[in-house]
């Protein structure tokens, strides 16, 4: 009687690990598919829908990839436009905390009544639920 997992890894299976590594850009396999027996094809597939991607990486089966082509698109510019605080330390402190770059501002005598800034990215849910601040993205 022949065991399965000893044969040579099926192209389905092969193509299935290719399809799951699609899912980590970020890692890169060292194992050669083509070396690969059923048996261990089978597993290493059951690993990544399990997203067990610490044992893979102890392993070696798994590495990160650090190519240029991998590294994230840059994040793009966005503006807000941010009003209702209470002194100019609420709007400085904002702007910090998001890294944000002041464009423009209004004010009514002493007080702000609005600041523009310009931020790389989406400002976290965390920091904007953490205002009292009014943010608006424009």
């Amino acid at each position: 009687m022949r065991e399965w997992h000893n044969e040579p890894a099926s192209d389905l299976q092969k193509k299935k690990i290719l399809s799951l590594m699609s899912r980590y850009p970020q890692y890169k396999l060292l194992v050669n598919l083509d070396v690969l027996k059923k048996g261990q094809a089978h597993s290493l597939i059951s690993l990544l829908l399990e997203k067990n991607l610490s044992f893979l990486l102890e392993k070696r089966i798994l590495a990160k990839d650090s190519s240029e082509s991998i590294k994230e698109r840059p994040k793009e510019k966005q503006i807000y436009r941010i009003s209702e605080g209470d002194d100019l330390a609420a709007y400085s402190v904002f702007r910090n905390k998001v890294k944000g770059k002041l464009l423009q501002y209004e004010l009514h005598g002493s007080d702000i009544v609005f600041q523009i800034i310009e931020v790389l990215g989406e400002i976290p849910a965390d920091i904007l639920n953490a205002t009292d601040l009014k943010v608006e993205k424009l």
